[in-house]
């Protein structure tokens, strides 16, 4: 403010008004996220997930093929596996490229987490929720795909035994802050049974005592006992079937001659079918008659015949054979191989 004369005299006053800008300034504020670690927590095991797989160090399996699992972790929590068969915890992929992870009966899986956590929840979806729960925990109890922790205690480790075969696509466990109380001891693992070995064994059809142990009646001389059902010894059968229109006189039958020389006689179009049960193979099976002319007079649906001796194609397993009689044979005793298949 200013004050001045004029020419006549007269004060005058001058105001000097200053003009102020304001500017204001915006600032972004940025929060980074917390995670409160005494808040419970959730690991996700995606096995559906290509990205998920290889960063627990895993190849994605190809089609039709898995890709063993033995120990992986997810923030806090390990899952480890104990595998008791002879095909291995696996993430599995279908011809068509559908991931997940597939155990088998005996299988284990063990959940952990570090001293100073417990485990409070596991749950897990599946493509085939029949067999979802096919689990037996070390504690606690589980239904519809979701584990629920005892109420006796607190665990940082939990463990699951397969019943049956089982899938899982995703598995989240919940965890959070906290002191164990109760202590999960894995079962320890069965040693791998030992291979049974091959059983050779004979059907020996002179044998009056064998006929008696298979429920027949010896035939008398010039006499037939009609062979009506299936007899076994140790796991292998055979099974006649006579030919449409047989009579019992030209029945597959235990037979004694005039002699008194007892065999088993067979007549064209009847077959006898050799089995094992299907975890078996049949190796080898021979055997022996009075009348060496008409030894071979059978067709099979699978192998060759020689002298007696049935050969099966190199490479393949058989697990049953069918033998159709080309004409009257007999068989004194038949000797047959069979073992586990592998």
């Amino acid at each position: 403010m200013k004050l001045k004369r004029n020419i006549f005299g007269f004060a005058t006053l001058s105001l000097v008004a200053s003009v102020f800008s304001l500017s204001s300034c915006t600032t972004d504020d940025v929060e980074a996220e917390v995670v409160d670690e005494n808040l419970p927590q959730q690991a996700v095991f995606d096995f559906t997930n290509g990205e998920a797989i290889t960063g627990w160090g895993l190849e994605i399996p190809g089609g039709s093929s898995g890709t063993p699992v033995n120990s992986i972790t997810t923030k806090e929590v390990t899952l480890t596996t104990i595998n008791n068969g002879s095909t291995p915890i696996r993430i599995y992929s279908t011809g068509s490229g559908v991931l997940d992870l597939r155990s088998y009966s005996g299988d284990i899986l063990i959940f952990s987490v570090p001293e100073g956590y417990i485990i409070t929840g596991i749950n897990w979806s599946s493509a085939n929720e029949s067999t979802m729960d096919a689990w037996s925990p070390s504690f606690g109890t589980i239904a519809g795909g979701i584990w629920t922790a005892p109420t006796d205690g607190t665990l940082r480790s939990v463990s699951f035994t397969a019943t049956g075969t089982t899938r899982m696509n995703v598995l989240t466990v919940t965890y959070e802050k906290g002191s164990a109380t109760l202590v999960n001891e894995p079962p320890t693992p069965e040693p791998p049974p030992t291979p049974e070995s091959p059983t050779s064994l004979s059907f020996d059809f002179t044998s009056s005592t064998a006929i008696i142990s298979w429920g027949f009646e010896v035939p008398g001389k010039s006499e037939g006992v009609v062979l009506s059902k299936p007899i076994t010894e140790g796991k292998f059968t055979i099974t006649p079937t006579n030919a449409a229109g047989a009579t019992e006189a030209t029945s597959i039958r235990f037979y004694t001659s005039k002699g008194g020389a007892t065999d088993l006689r067979i007549y064209t179009g009847d077959t006898m079918t050799y089995s094992v049960p299907e975890n078996y193979v049949i190796k080898e099976l021979s055997w022996t008659s009075a009348n060496a002319e008409t030894i071979d007079a059978w067709t099979t649906d699978a192998g060759t015949l020689k002298n007696g001796v049935w050969t099966g194609e190199a490479g393949k397993k058989y697990s049953s054979i069918k033998f159709t009689a080309t004409g009257t044979t007999r068989i004194d005793v038949l000797t047959v191989t069979y073992q586990p298949a592998e």
